[in-house]
């Protein structure tokens, strides 16, 4: 089965998944926002999330770590891994503690950003290119370009927002500690 579904939000996008395998679909793969499921025991795996150090980790020895957990990485997406373990292997949780939790999103987070500030130098350039342009058409073509990336912007910084306020939370009960 195939479903289309964006998440910028880590933790929804786990959910689902694990939603999905309840209903006896496990995820398989995932390629913009193209998700392929194939069906299994309902309820057969954990699904989690995780995101690499960088970009240009291959997760080589994450991946190994991984698998001698009895965790199988299922699919990498640029940085993104998805991670899925039998429940039979027993629970299956990447962040266990507030401190490393609180690492983790503030992780998400920086990329995120770095991300708004690729879209902003983005949009600066789109904009010169529609004051530049001579033709009524250009400009329009120019001008939905702009408001795609004035959305993605938006979007990062919705997602931005709500870490932060998770970070705030985390933090917020470590102290009460």
């Amino acid at each position: 089965m195939i479903k289309i579904k964006f998440y910028y939000d880590k933790d929804l996008c786990q959910k689902w998944l694990n939603e999905m395998c309840d209903q006896g679909w496990a995820f398989e793969s995932y390629f913009f926002g193209i998700c392929t499921f194939s069906e299994c025991e309902p309820g057969k795996y954990y699904f989690q999330i995780d995101l690499l150090k960088s970009l240009m980790d291959s997760g080589g020895n994450y991946k190994e770590f991984m698998r001698e957990l009895k965790i199988e990485p299922v699919q990498q997406w640029f940085r993104w891994i998805f991670l899925r373990k039998r429940k039979t292997d027993g629970a299956f949780e990447l962040y266990t503690d507030d401190e490393s939790l609180i690492r983790h999103y503030a992780q998400i987070r920086n990329m995120f950003k770095i991300f708004i500030l690729i879209q902003v130098a983005c949009l600066a350039l789109e904009t010169m290119l529609m004051l530049r342009s001579e033709t009524r058409a250009d400009q329009m073509i120019i001008l939905g370009v702009i408001a795609a990336i004035f959305f993605i912007i938006l979007m990062m910084a919705r997602q931005i927002l709500r870490l932060s306020t998770k970070i705030s939370k985390l933090k917020g009960k470590l102290d009460k500690d």
